[in-house]
């Protein structure tokens, strides 16, 4: 059997990390640490995935108290815990910012023990969200105590090895009242903010009501979640029945969603993906390009971070799909 894990002795580990700390910036005179936490953010991967580098982004714009259940299969019954610190220097100044991170890992059979340890390890009085680092780990009934905690629930759709599965259960999740967020959603936000910033020229908002069609050009081999909610957001937001086409691209790319293709009687628009880091605008005549900054997994989830309430917008194209 494996040993029980107690959320106090993780908590006591915890504040002997901060006295040491404390002594060590005493013996060097530097100027000393500042504990920061904004919220509890509990991070859910299977078998050795490293997060380090995401969560270490994750806590310098948002300091956190980190809880990192890593679900791994064993040869036998696993329950173990330890406490660390995460600490950075900002430019220009001696003393140490840092977050709190707990460990975890459990073996599936030990699974069932770990929502009591969590629970007891919360910051008080803070947000709690939970991003599921693989989406498929949603479905263990052992989550099931611990998800009406949450403020928010986070899932990549695009990486999930089952899409539609994943999008069902967060479609269940938000019919229970539950805040939910897709990093797949996150990842349209610079598509959506080219065609907000198409619409705002007066002559092309004019001719919105013309648009009946709606094609998105990805580069995979099936429809990715992108598309899917990049196609759905631009219909929800006409306002009406419009025909949505998606195609796969011939040649691979290094980027998804590579066009975006707006059509009605006399009207024409297409956004479309030049390289990594660059799209073009055109309709009746006019271009304009814009700049897509690289996204990586700290950038989506701080993106996600900025509204732990429930999105209204993100909902009614989720209810869509």
């Amino acid at each position: 059997m494996a040993a029980t894990l107690q959320a106090d002795k993780l908590l006591r580990d915890l504040a002997n990390v901060w006295e040491e700390m404390g002594k060590q910036g005493v013996e060097d005179k530097s100027g000393g640490v500042l504990r920061a936490c904004a919220m509890n953010l509990l991070v859910c991967v299977e078998g050795d995935v490293e997060v380090g580098e995401t969560l270490a982004d994750l806590v310098h714009e948002f300091p956190s108290r980190v809880i990192v259940l890593r679900v791994k299969k064993t040869s036998k019954p696993t329950l173990e815990g330890r406490a660390i610190a995460q600490c950075w220097m900002p430019f220009g100044r001696r003393q140490q910012i840092c977050a709190e991170q707990i460990e975890l890992m459990a073996s599936p059979d030990t699974l069932r023990d770990t929502p009591s340890v969590i629970r007891g390890l919360w910051a008080s009085e803070l947000p709690i969200v939970m991003w599921f680092r693989h989406a498929g780990l949603l479905r263990y009934p052992e989550f099931a105590t611990l998800l009406p905690m949450a403020h928010k629930v986070i899932v990549d759709s695009r990486d999930s090895e089952d899409p539609e599965r994943t999008i069902t259960e967060l479609q269940a999740l938000q019919q229970k009242g539950h805040a939910v967020g897709d990093l797949a959603w996150s990842r349209i936000t610079r598509w959506r903010e080219s065609v907000a910033q198409m619409f705002d020229h007066p002559s092309c908002a004019a001719k919105s009501g013309a648009i009946n069609a709606i094609t998105v050009t990805h580069t995979s081999l099936s429809t990715p979640t992108t598309s899917r909610y990049l196609a759905e957001w631009v219909a929800s937001s006409l306002g009406r029945d419009v025909a949505i086409e998606y195609k796969s691209l011939s040649q691979p790319r290094a980027w998804e969603i590579h066009s975006l293709e707006l059509r009605g009687d006399g009207f024409a628009a297409t956004i479309t993906r030049k390289d990594a880091n660059q799209v073009e605008i055109r309709w009746d005549g006019y271009t304009s390009a814009l700049m897509f900054p690289k996204l990586t997994p700290s950038t989506l989830l701080l993106e996600e971070f900025e509204v732990l309430d429930r999105d209204p917008i993100f909902e009614r194209v989720l209810a869509r799909l």
